[in-house]
């Protein structure tokens, strides 16, 4: 059962991280990325690649271990990127 809530936590996650960014683009119209959308999408990896060994899902896993390891490139990047920026 807890497992399922995993898997939904991840659903759940993924779901929502699009909203801040649209948000960001529409109503601040800015063409970059929103710093709470990389967080949700890291949330929406771990809890889906969680899931995924929890169930022994492989696709499951590898899909979203690579999507963990790219979001939290891109998030290194655009903390360094804000650092230097500033």
């Amino acid at each position: 059962m807890y497992q399922d809530i995993i898997g939904w936590s991840g659903f759940f996650f993924y779901s929502i991280c699009y909203f801040p960014q649209i948000y960001g683009i529409y109503k601040n119209e800015s063409p970059e990325l929103n710093m709470t959308f990389m967080y949700l999408q890291f949330l929406g990896a771990s809890s889906m690649f969680t899931y995924g060994v929890l169930k022994t899902l492989y696709p499951i896993i590898v899909l979203n271990a690579f999507s963990w390891i790219c979001v939290v490139f891109i998030i290194i990047g655009m903390l360094k990127n804000k650092k230097e920026n500033t």
